[in-house]
């Protein structure tokens, strides 16, 4: 739990990294018995080839994370799960 860093690189379709992107990072918990979904959303910056940035998980269980990435007005999405403790 707590603030956490992340790293995402990105790739075109010929394995180039790109570095011009607009990529922007959603995280959420889903609602449970007495307690509303906790949702986020933070911007990831460049750094060199990587983007970066931070997400702070108020509490362990599971999250939903989404990867958004913006590109010659396309947008391509990556989820996954985490287990926060």
């Amino acid at each position: 739990t707590g603030v956490n860093a992340f790293t995402v690189l990105v790739k075109d379709a010929a394995g180039k990294s790109v570095t011009d992107a607009k990529v922007t990072v959603s995280y959420e918990m889903p609602a449970m018995p007495g307690m509303p979904a906790m949702r986020y959303k933070t911007p990831a910056l460049l750094k060199g080839r990587l983007y970066t940035g931070t997400m702070n998980f108020s509490m362990a269980g599971s999250w939903h994370i989404s990867v958004k990435v913006a590109r010659g007005g396309k947008t391509s999405t990556a989820r996954l799960t985490v287990d926060v403790r």
